[in-house]
């Protein structure tokens, strides 16, 4: 991972050059992860998150695109009232890198895209029931594996607005170090709303 950064940093600025317009395409997105999990009954989307990071693409044909990112994605939930007295947790945040690799087809100003991804935890934080940092109480499993679908519309040649969903394809455990405590199993998904821009 520390040679992937750097590598993938200064391949997303050569393919941002003019020379390479043709036939490779970078760029930024910003947005937001709408986020719930599966597996700690906590109910809705009740935990927004920041996402953003890098882009690049090759160009195959007029229609047809591959392409992989550099995100950084927080994910997570949150209690809400529909949530049951006896669930141990109150808050969940995951901070994460994330490395979509994707294939896209564009028509007119929309692009539609799908792929996988693979997430990896910088770190978590969890609050218990009573509001307190149970963090140091929970190993959890650092990598998943996910699938995603997305559109993007282009408002021009450079910014356009992308929505995705993202499911983990298997579940991430959750062990408690407490004496006695309980293994959960963890599954993530979350919608992302994102600007995007294009370089030139």
């Amino acid at each position: 991972m520390k040679y992937f950064i750097p590598v993938f940093l200064t391949l997303a600025l050569l393919l941002s050059g003019r020379l390479h317009a043709q036939r490779f395409q970078a760029g930024l997105v910003a947005g937001i992860n709408m986020a719930q999990i599966d597996g700690d009954e906590l109910a809705g989307f009740n935990k927004p998150g920041l996402t953003g990071g890098i882009k690049a693409s090759a160009i195959l044909s007029d229609r047809w695109q591959a392409g992989i990112e550099l995100l950084f994605s927080q994910q997570g939930a949150a209690r809400s009232t529909k949530d049951p007295f006896l669930t141990v947790y109150d808050n969940i945040r995951f901070n994460a890198v994330e490395a979509p690799v994707l294939i896209t087809f564009s028509e007119w100003k929309l692009q539609l895209s799908t792929g996988l991804s693979y997430s990896r935890l910088i770190n978590h934080r969890i609050r218990d029931i009573s509001g307190t940092d149970a963090s140091d109480n929970y190993n959890i499993a650092g990598g998943s594996l996910n699938f995603l679908l997305g559109g993007t519309y282009y408002f021009d040649p450079q910014w356009g607005i992308d929505v995705r969903w993202t499911r983990g394809l298997f579940v991430r455990n959750v062990n408690s170090t407490i004496a006695g405590g309980q293994v959960d199993q963890f599954l993530s998904y979350f919608i992302t709303i994102r600007g995007v821009y294009l370089f030139q």
